[in-house]
């Protein structure tokens, strides 16, 4: 890369980091890690395949809610208060014509006024099932608060019941052809993917910086080897990333509109953000399938708004250790998973 075009990339990316170091401070200081983990999950995602094809069915947005709603109640009763006053109050709508992109679950405050409400993005079949559980456990940890700790482990927690209504309709007989079980796996394939294009840079500019030639020659000395043509290419792409941010950001801006630089700060940085909570998430929720208690979950997802405390300490008090061996025992529970649901090699 030109002098020019490591300068603009460092612009970016501090703006990027401006960013999340506001939001997301635990996934800078552990970029190693997470660039780690990302590495391990595309060199093992790459022997299986994900693209199965899954029927539609006739289920009415009535009979999704009301299999949730079973769903709910057999996490926490409790919840079913909050459950039945997603329709009462207008706060859940089904997608038929492809109104969203994807399910989601929304916060905000407008006028001294806070809302919830989620969008479901329909697949007409039981999948439908599985993504209102997920957002609506977004909502039973996000509807007061979002503190640090529940931004950084929310999407853990949703995931995990995720695939716990995945394997409550299994035991309940609906055929799996009619579930998106390989859902969850199938993102985090993607995910891993495009993160991996771009690692080096972030790598650089986190532990070293500044992305140069200096900080290229330390990256080999101090993390991996990796040919500079590589590393050029992951730099280009990178740059290009937010370039292209940069000018869907502003495209979106009517005429007499300013700049707001916290805004184009984070159109910067929030991909990453999500990346780390998804991938993260995925690695923590299939560890937690297979090794932790049902009502410890339970307990972290009812307590994510407390105090804000280490996220390794509060994951170590419902039975997850991240140690040198929380890999081994992540990819063990995912391995159990592949075979619970047949999923195929390449």
């Amino acid at each position: 890369m030109s002098e020019e075009e490591y300068k603009e990339l460092n612009y970016y990316l501090n703006e990027a980091c401006l960013y999340l170091k506001t939001q997301d401070v635990f996934f800078l200081n552990n970029i190693s890690n997470i660039c780690y983990i990302n590495d391990q999950l595309n060199s093992f995602f790459k022997d299986y395949n994900f693209q199965s094809e899954f029927k539609e069915n006739h289920l009415t947005y009535q009979d999704v809610y009301n299999l949730a709603r079973e769903i709910i109640e057999s996490i926490n009763s409790d919840y079913l208060e909050d459950f039945d006053k997603l329709i009462e109050n207008g706060q859940l709508d089904f997608g038929y014509e492809g109104e969203y992109e994807d399910s989601v679950f929304v916060h905000e405050q407008k006028d001294s006024n806070i809302y919830n409400y989620i969008n479901i993005k329909r697949e007409f079949n039981y999948s439908d099932v599985g993504s209102l559980v997920h957002e609506f456990i977004h909502y039973t940890n996000g509807k007061n608060n979002n503190t640090i700790k529940r931004r950084i482990l929310t999407e853990f927690l949703s995931i995990y019941y995720e695939n716990y209504a995945i394997d409550y309709l299994i035991d309940k007989g609906i055929p799996k052809e009619e579930i998106d079980y390989t859902i969850r796996l199938k993102s985090t394939c993607a995910r891993t993917y495009n993160f991996y294009n771009y690692e080096s840079p972030f790598i650089c500019f986190i532990e070293f910086g500044e992305v140069s030639d200096k900080s290229y020659e330390m990256l080999k000395e101090y993390y991996y080897p990796i040919e500079k043509n590589n590393f050029n290419k992951e730099c280009y792409l990178l740059l290009r990333y937010f370039q292209n941010k940069e000018k869907e950001y502003m495209k979106e801006l009517l005429p007499k509109e300013k700049v707001d630089q916290i805004e184009l700060r984070k159109s910067y940085g929030i991909d990453y953000s999500l990346h780390c909570r998804y991938v993260f998430g995925t690695m923590l929720a299939f560890y937690a399938r297979k090794n932790c208690k049902k009502e410890d979950i339970l307990y972290l997802n009812e307590h994510l708004n407390t105090e804000d405390e280490d996220i390794v300490d509060c994951l170590e008090k419902v039975g997850i250790y991240v140690n040198e061996d929380f890999l081994n025992i992540a990819f063990d529970s995912i391995i159990d998973y592949i075979k619970d649901y047949d999923i195929k090699k390449r």
